[in-house]
């Protein structure tokens, strides 16, 4: 998304919605009775654009938006395997693509917000995160031949601790997605929980004026077992609940450790 889409977006978004932050968020879909059109924007992963290209934008609107990071990532030299999938995508030459690896083919159209999710979390790319780092280079290969892209392509840059700091002096709330972006619902309860509790302590170790108390699961991916152990291990913390991936507008009807969000803008 260029700097001007997303302007674009935001303004849009500024004539049919009230901009609230996560605080305002939590008291709107608690309380009976509120007929307010509000619009929470979140972030995540944890890019370097966020802070480079996003934040003059959003302070324009006085929109006050939660980033959620993935905390290995935070110290540069190790990228999320999502985020090579992503580099790869937004190499994309063409926006009609099939890509078939290991017996599944999935075909996505690029210039509709249904295509682009699928392309984002869809089963191939789920997959593709839980292969071995030799499996994971075959999927790769089988998307460049697919995007006519056979180029060597870079992961994006993402926010150092320093960086994360500044932002939320700029009025962002900043919590956790995972420490390696890890998909939830194929971890062990074991590992389930050591990945919540260490991205949960790196961001609690650095001096962030807004932290906040959501969870965003990685790929907005969730099943019973993984929520209940979400919610076990971060309420106690203070957490007030996790955002997903619908494609829908939340309401007071919805769980609140399973809050449907948009995708808006996916990394192309």
């Amino acid at each position: 998304m260029t700097v001007d889409a997303f302007t674009h977006y935001i303004d849009t978004l500024s004539r049919e919605y009230e901009f609230v932050d996560e605080k305002e968020a939590h008291s709107l879909l608690t309380s009976a009775g509120s007929s307010r059109r509000a619009c929470w924007v979140t972030f995540d992963d944890g890019y370097l654009d966020n802070l480079r290209f996003a934040a003059p934008v959003l302070e324009r609107f006085g929109v006050r938006p939660t980033l959620f990071m993935t905390t290995r990532a935070m110290g540069g030299g190790w990228w999320p395997p999502v985020d090579c999938w992503y580099a790869w995508l937004r190499a994309a030459e063409s926006e009609a693509i099939e890509v078939t690896h290991g017996g599944l083919t999935e075909r996505w159209d690029l210039s509709t917000d249904t295509g682009r999710q699928r392309a984002v979390v869809g089963d191939l790319k789920a997959r593709y995160i839980e292969s071995s780092d030799s499996d994971r280079a075959s999927f790769l290969s089988a998307l460049a031949r697919a995007i006519s892209h056979e180029e060597h392509t870079s992961p994006p840059r993402f926010l150092g601790e320093d960086e994360l700091v500044e932002l939320s002096s700029r009025g962002w709330f900043v919590g956790p997605h995972g420490h390696e972006h890890r998909l939830l619902t194929r971890a062990t309860p074991a590992a389930l929980r050591t990945e919540l509790l260490t991205s949960h302590q790196a961001l609690d170790a650095l001096p962030l004026k807004h932290r906040s108390r959501w969870f965003a699961y990685p790929d907005g991916r969730f099943d019973e077992a993984s929520m209940s152990l979400v919610s076990s291990t971060f309420a106690p913390l203070g957490y007030v609940g996790a955002l997903t991936i619908a494609g829908r507008d939340a309401s007071l009807g919805d769980h609140v450790w399973a809050l449907p969000r948009h995708i808006a803008g996916v990394p192309m």
